[in-house]
């Protein structure tokens, strides 16, 4: 699981296969998994490993780690469970039966395995889970609807590519306006001196403002699981899809100091408010 992007904010929460989550309900999944592999080793126990019971047991641990909003999502998660766990089992597999000692006793086969095998078991399959999350989180970010916007202040237009994120329910908090996050090195060419200068450093709040622009900067409020603080930002004049030929004049633009995207796919994430 993972973030597109690095901005610290509440539009960019936990992500695993286009399905937002938090690191609490991550863990909680997690630690049911654990408890439950633990219980493998009493006897008493053994009633919750029926083929039923493990059956039922992934969709208890999707749905307790993620909130389901669409039918299709549980399809999703199942798959990459079952993908991940076959890749788990089958490199443990495969080292411990070239690297094991296979003995046959009372008429059985079984494979003698040595405790150090797990190190390399676990580096190895670790290798491989971080593959193919790199590839699916880049299979997502393409297949997120992306917007070209055009973002106008005082007769300079600058072009971003946005995605539509339905984990930024940002709102400015004086006005309710859904606010746009987007990279700071995208607009800062068309952002007047008065208010280039504002907007320039991410954490100093007291940079004087031109009386000019006192009516048009923005401080929004954010929250996360790690933290919580502010985005500087500003009201443009208007905003315009281009693809849309929509133009809202009612939204906030926030910056980022850091890029919302490693590969450039997307240089703004957009509230699905607007």
């Amino acid at each position: 699981p993972g973030t597109q992007g690095q901005a610290p904010t509440s539009c960019t929460p936990l992500c695993w296969g286009g399905i937002y989550t938090t690191k609490f309900r991550l863990i909680l999944s997690s630690l049911l998994g654990g408890i439950y592999s633990v219980f493998m080793f009493e006897e008493k126990l053994q009633i919750l490993y029926s083929p039923f019971l493990k059956l039922v047991f992934p969709f208890i641990l999707i749905f307790t780690g993620f909130k389901i909003n669409k039918i299709k999502n549980v399809f999703v998660l199942i798959l990459n469970y079952y993908i991940i766990s076959f890749a788990v089992c089958g490199t443990g597999l495969f080292i411990n039966c070239f690297f094991g000692v296979v003995k046959m006793e009372n008429g059985l086969f079984y494979i003698k395995n040595n405790i150090i095998l797990f190190i390399p078991a676990a580096i190895l399959t670790s290798a491989i889970i971080v593959s193919f999350l790199k590839i699916l989180n880049r299979k997502n970010i393409k297949n997120l609807e992306k917007k070209e916007i055009e973002i106008c202040i005082e007769g300079k237009k600058a072009t971003v590519t946005g995605i539509i994120d339905t984990g930024n329910l940002l709102l400015d908090p004086i006005t309710l306006y859904p606010v746009i996050v987007t990279d700071y090195e995208a607009i800062k060419e068309i952002l007047p001196s008065g208010l280039c200068e504002f907007l320039k450093e991410e954490n100093d709040l007291n940079i004087p403002v031109n009386r000019k622009y006192m009516t048009k900067i923005r401080l929004i409020p954010y929250k996360t699981v790690e933290t919580s603080s502010v985005l500087k930002g500003f009201k443009p004049d208007f905003v315009t899809f281009t693809d849309e030929n929509k133009i809202l004049s009612d939204v906030i633009v926030a910056v980022s100091y850091r890029e919302l995207s490693k590969n450039n796919e997307f240089n703004a994430i957009l509230n699905p408010q607007m």
